[in-house]
């Protein structure tokens, strides 16, 4: 049985600015878990915990959080990163 998939239009499902402000939102987001009162430590186990992931990887991708908007967003017009 083979399935055939199409698509109505070219139309992303997704608008690019939804996918721009949520890029927006998840390094805002990684900015205030890395400035809050949480040590760093308690983050990990507390992910740890829940997902049963390494906290080597857990790390990496909280790292990386911050950096998502400069790394895959054009500034907007007029402001400076």
């Amino acid at each position: 049985m083979t399935i055939k998939i199409t698509q109505k239009e070219n139309k992303p499902e997704v608008s690019i600015e939804i996918l721009a402000q949520s890029i927006e939102a998840i390094a805002k987001f990684g900015k205030e878990l890395k400035n809050s009162r949480l040590k760093e430590k308690t983050i990990l186990i507390l992910i740890q915990s829940v997902t049963g992931l390494a906290r080597a990887d857990i790390k990496a991708v909280l790292d990386a959080l911050p950096q998502l908007e400069a790394e895959f967003l054009k500034p907007k017009a007029g402001l400076k990163r």
